[in-house]
């Protein structure tokens, strides 16, 4: 399976908005989860109205390119669209807008319908239409027509569409936990197809209404209190008792191998991370059980699709949420399918320990975390695990360490046997030549020979 490159990401979450003040915390072992008067969670902190102009500031967007009536147009949109909109709405607009700005080096070398757009997620969640309802009741008289069109999932894929002018292949995925994997997947299918050359895939921000709260806390997978901690036990901690709730959100843009090859010489000489293979297989189940047989099969169809055998992969992050049967489940897996005898066996992390977890978003933060990971290399810790369920397992410790490897694991599980990989590898810089000189050399065609 041929290479699809990452050429920027955003992400809000629970460490601060943009992609450089997560690495940074990520690398500093800072937690995002604080303990509350309704439990544990891992929220955002951020003002409402979200400033669209600060996304610039954090992006490192210069004067000139402020200026640039591409950027003016999006930003402008972007305000409008997001006016009388949830702070969701607003918050995943921002973060697409990071993606995208970082990305422009390639996206301005694309027609615009060459460009596709894949979101994860129902939207808009049941705490719009919950919202909403109770709004009509008080004052009916006040709905507002644009609900109209506006409860429909393509509201926010639209928005993003004009915001940034894309005219190409759309799409709208779901799968519970495991949506923002399936659209990253989804997003690197149809760059590699030759369907697109350029992909923003957005995995917007889920915000739980009343009655999901109450159904999640009756199903038993919300972490219980603890009198004297602050943070709850980490996930695959033998003390673990349930998944702390998150915030957040990322976007990506994925490019074709040719339009990477066929950057500024500015970006020719940088490194990259690629997705190489994945996998998205269905078990046969429709509620919340977990399969270790599942899992250990997705875990060898994505390695399988990224050509790698199990002893290549350098680091995995889990989906380990913090339920114990979840945990115990991924565990197994793990044992299933690498060898960890006399220390050997990929080094294993769980980002929902810091994050919490983000709901259908998930999926696509574990991406960019790893991606981020890759290219900064380093490890994030394990946040509060002192008693792994296998303690033989290569966990990385309390403290982000140091890391050399390039080959990487994505897993993302979700309700209803839903099991997603996706293999990502690190090119560093002098490795980009080799795809520049398959041009050079005729073995690869032209971007002009495919559009």
């Amino acid at each position: 399976m041929g290479p699809v490159f990452i050429a920027g990401m955003g992400i809000s979450c629970a460490l601060g908005p943009g992609t450089s003040r997560v690495e940074q915390r990520l690398r500093e072992s800072v937690s995002g989860i604080r303990k509350g008067s309704s439990g544990y969670r891992a929220n955002l902190e951020l003002d409402s109205p979200v400033n669209l102009e600060g996304v610039l500031a954090d992006a490192g967007v210069g004067e000139e390119l402020r200026l640039d009536e591409k950027v003016s147009r999006a930003v402008s949109r972007g305000k409008r669209w997001s006016n009388r909109s949830s702070n969701a709405f607003q918050i995943t607009l921002s973060v697409a807008l990071e993606a995208w700005l970082k990305s422009l080096d390639y996206l301005n070398e694309v027609n615009s319908d060459r460009v596709g757009l894949v979101l994860s997620g129902g939207w808009p969640g049941v705490d719009f239409l919950e919202s909403e309802s109770l709004r009509m009741q008080e004052q009916p008289g006040l709905l507002h027509p644009r609900l109209g069109y506006a409860m429909w999932d393509t509201h926010l894929s639209g928005a993003i569409a004009d915001m940034f002018e894309i005219n190409g292949y759309g799409l709208n995925v779901g799968g519970a936990s495991a949506s923002g994997a399936i659209a990253v997947a989804e997003g690197a299918r149809l760059v590699r197809s030759g369907e697109v050359e350029a992909c923003l895939v957005v995995c917007p921000m889920k915000a739980l209404s009343e009655i999901e709260w109450a159904a999640l806390g009756k199903l038993g997978v919300l972490a219980s209190m603890a009198p004297n901690q602050d943070t709850p036990p980490g996930p695959c901690d033998r003390q673990s008792r349930g998944l702390v709730p998150g915030e957040g959100c990322v976007a990506l843009v994925l490019v074709s191998e040719l339009l990477f090859a066929s950057a500024p010489e500015s970006r020719r000489s940088r490194s990259a991370c690629a997705l190489v293979g994945q996998a998205n297989l269905q078990s046969a189940t429709a509620g919340p059980e977990p399969s270790s047989a599942a899992e250990a099969s997705c875990y060898r169809k994505t390695l399988d699709s990224a050509g790698w055998e199990a002893e290549d992969v350098d680091y995995i992050s889990l989906h380990a949420t913090g339920t114990p049967a979840g945990d115990q489940a991924e565990v197994r897996a793990l044992q299933l399918v690498f060898d960890f005898s006399n220390g050997k066996g990929p080094a294993l992390n769980a980002t929902k320990g810091t994050m919490g977890h983000t709901w259908t978003a998930a999926g696509g933060i574990g991406a960019v975390v790893t991606a981020l990971q890759l290219g900064g290399r380093f490890l994030h810790p394990n946040w509060n695990m002192t008693d792994p369920i296998d303690p033989d397992l290569l966990w990385v410790g309390n403290t982000a360490q140091p890391f050399g490897g390039r080959r990487a694991l994505s897993m993302a599980y979700g309700f209803g046997g839903v099991h997603v990989g996706l293999a990502l590898e690190w090119r560093p810089g002098s490795q980009y030549s080799e795809t520049n000189q398959a041009l050079e050399s005729g073995s690869l065609r032209s971007r002009e020979g495919v559009v």
